[in-house]
């Protein structure tokens, strides 16, 4: 895999559990994310496949990831945004999902005044087009929730075995699209769409966590603001330690089944 996780490296043991994620799961900052949380009070492999901007594509173009997720006793999937992935409108990075890289023609024949060469996130692209037109973008939407849908239901398919949906972030999903649902989090995943896709995994676990500061040993001499805003919107110390704690009651049939099945 060409994707970056985090450290130390190590090889998955015959019996382990995966958790696939983005950059709150990867635990940025954080001693002990959940996964390793998880790890320590079962006593079982629990390896964190949490990666620092990735979106569905990420995973989802990697077959190696996939494959490691296929021999995972239970892999828990993070729930990641609709707006960081490859569509009818247009391309991202397939690794850095939240990098724009090219509008579709059928995008641009529904915005033909748009520069589209000045976007460099899909954030901001995204912004620009509700600005210019709400009827218009409304298309865009749309076609990112279908999107969502079936792409989440393909990477399930491939995965195989049981997933655990997770819901990680510092607000419920909501019921319809607000005018404020371009922003760091779940973007255009509507509950009816967690509820179509949940239909097909082993359980659904949702953490609402409130927003902590940075721990008193973050040096914030080095970070840029930007960096530092973004930081302090991922979940802290206490968040994960909720998030481990929804999830064991999820996870552990999984890993007595295993456990009983080698006696």
């Amino acid at each position: 895999s060409k994707l970056i996780f985090r450290g130390p490296k190590r090889e998955p043991e015959e019996d382990y559990s995966a958790v696939l994620g983005g950059s709150a799961v990867f635990g940025k900052l954080l001693k002990r994310p959940f996964p390793a949380q998880l790890e320590f009070n079962s006593g079982a492999q629990v390896i964190n496949l949490g990666c620092v901007n990735a979106g569905i594509d990420s995973f989802y173009g990697d077959p190696s990831i996939i494959g490691l997720c296929s021999e995972a006793q239970v892999t828990v999937l993070q729930i990641l945004c609709a707006q960081n992935m490859s569509n009818r409108y247009y391309t991202v990075h397939p690794r850095r999902n939240d990098r724009f890289l090219a509008p579709s023609d059928k995008m641009r024949g529904l915005y033909p005044e748009v520069d589209f060469t000045r976007f460099s996130f899909t954030g901001h692209m995204l912004q620009t087009l509700q600005a210019l037109s709400q009827e218009r973008f409304q298309t865009v939407a749309q076609e990112l929730r279908h999107s969502w849908v079936a792409r989440m239901r393909s990477l399930i398919g491939s995965i195989g075995g049981p997933v655990v949906l997770l819901w990680f972030e510092d607000h419920p999903p909501s019921d319809e699209v607000g005018p404020d649902m371009i922003r760091p989090g779940k973007t255009f995943v509507l509950k009816d769409m967690i509820r179509e896709v949940a239909a097909a995994c082993a359980g659904y676990c949702e953490v609402v966590f409130e927003q902590e500061s940075l721990p008193e040993t973050t040096s914030k001499a080095v970070i840029t603001e930007g960096a530092l805003e973004a930081m302090t919107q991922l979940p802290g110390p206490n968040a994960h330690a909720q998030a481990a704690k929804l999830l064991e009651p999820l996870i552990a049939p999984y890993l007595q089944l295993e456990a009983a099945a080698s006696m």
